[in-house]
């Protein structure tokens, strides 16, 4: 693994040999160095020092919090939306229809298996994860 990280001296040779562009001096790459220091120096600084504010925090965060915000306004409008079409009153009527309609049905199937002493027993105690079988 460490001889793929060293330079194949016959690659750089070619290589150079394609390049066409003018070397720089020691005295340019000196030049280069300093101007690239003297731009970046604040900002390497700052990342140096390693601690940020909490101000700065936010303002790193701030696109995606607002992304966010603006995506749970949207479902809370939504929400809000459809609250306001549909009533509960309205869904009350069947609701409580569709439940008597089952507790009846439950009861004549275990009226059915059990005796009438156990009956009440049964509804009291039964269980919707159970099936309507009673537990103890």
């Amino acid at each position: 693994m460490r001889d793929a990280l060293k330079p194949d001296p016959v690659l750089g040779e070619a290589l150079r040999r394609l390049d066409r562009a003018p070397t720089l001096t020691p005295a340019e790459l000196d030049g280069l160095v300093a101007r690239v220091l003297a731009d970046a120096g604040p900002e390497l600084a700052h990342r140096r020092r390693g601690t940020i504010s909490w101000w700065e925090y936010t303002v790193a965060w701030a696109r995606v919090l607002f992304a966010v915000g603006m995506a749970t306004s949207l479902v809370a409008a939504a929400c809000l939306l459809w609250a306001s079409v549909v009533r509960p009153a309205d869904l009350a009527p069947r609701a409580a229809a569709r439940t008597a309609s089952l507790g009846a049905a439950r009861a004549a199937d275990v009226g059915a298996r059990i005796g009438p002493d156990q009956l009440l027993g049964a509804l009291v105690l039964s269980s919707p994860v159970d099936g309507g079988g009673a537990t103890r």
